[in-house]
C-alpha cells in the first residue's frame, strides 16, 4: 500500500492503515512535495484540534481534521503531529 515516508528517521505518516491509499499513488506523490507546507498548516491545526478536543465537540466525536479524500468510504486525513515533525524533512512515496 502506498504511504508517506520519512527517510530521515525512519517514520511512515500512517496512510497505509487506509484501504483507499492503496490506489493513491500521484496523492502520495503531492503530499511529498508539499511537506513543508503542510507542516506549517500542521502547526497551525494543533491548537485548534486541542482547543476543541476540550469541548463538547470532542464528547460527540468530532474533532477538526485535514480530509484529503471527503465524500469516500474510506476517508484519509493527515496526521497532524507527524507532519510537524517530519514534512520537513527528506520524504518520498514508499509502496
Amino acid at each position: 500500500m502506498s504511504d508517506v515516508y520519512c527517510k530521515d528517521c525512519d517514520s511512515s505518516a500512517g496512510f497505509e492503515s487506509f484501504e483507499s491509499a492503496n490506489r493513491e499513488n500521484k496523492l502520495m506523490r503531492e503530499l511529498v512535495k508539499l511537506g513543508p507546507q503542510l507542516k506549517r498548516l500542521c502547526v497551525e491545526m494543533i491548537p485548534i484540534v486541542a482547543l476543541v478536543g476540550d469541548s463538547r465537540f470532542c464528547r460527540l466525536g468530532i474533532l477538526p481534521t485535514i480530509v484529503l479524500s471527503p465524500g469516500k468510504s474510506s476517508q484519509m486525513s493527515l496526521h497532524e503531529t507527524w507532519w510537524v515533525r517530519h514534512g520537513d524533512h527528506k520524504l518520498v512515496v514508499r509502496a
